[in-house]
């Protein structure tokens, strides 16, 4: 998963809780940590929107690829 096909919603939105654990200004866009129960994702952000420590709920950005693997 690329960081660009995840967004970030309030912590009362459906979704994949999380933990915001750092922000950093990447030049043209913002990356964010978030730490998940069992993994740390990263999310671009076009705008330091989230803080470290809020609470956030990770969610499949609007037309993002997402395949399936069949076993």
């Amino acid at each position: 998963m690329r960081p660009e096909s995840l967004h970030l919603a309030p912590a009362s939105s459906s979704g994949t809780a999380g933990i915001v654990q750092d922000v950093r200004f990447m030049g043209s866009y913002y990356e964010a940590e978030i730490q998940l129960a069992a993994t740390l994702l990263r999310v671009r952000l076009p705008a330091a929107s989230v803080a470290v420590g809020e609470a956030v709920v990770v969610q499949l950005a609007e037309g993002a690829p997402v395949s399936f693997v069949s076993s």
